[in-house]
């Protein structure tokens, strides 16, 4: 499993959230950068997370048993996302 940490929309009250996450990297389908939260940054929206100005997200896919897959937005650049995920999933193939 990854550690990552997630930020998304809370649903009732549409309010910022941040938790960590543990995914399974070999259900994990692409990894994209995130231009929403991207955007919600450069306006200030989230400001009182305290996230650095230039950070950067990514949108992690991953495959959700036979209902398809679902979507998660992460902390950091498409490529660190990567590696993490592609670092991770070696050491487990080989262990």
């Amino acid at each position: 499993m990854v550690k990552l940490t997630e930020i998304y929309l809370e649903a009732m009250n549409s309010a910022v959230r941040v938790r960590q996450i543990y995914v399974n990297p070999a259900h994990v389908v692409m990894v994209r950068e995130d231009v929403t939260f991207i955007s919600m940054l450069h306006e200030g929206r989230l400001r009182e997370l305290g996230v650095d100005p230039v950070m950067t997200f990514s949108r992690v896919s991953v495959r959700n048993g036979g209902t398809g897959n679902y979507e998660i937005t992460v902390f950091g650049d498409t490529e660190s996302v990567y590696e993490k995920i592609r670092t991770t999933q070696k050491a487990l193939l080989k262990g």
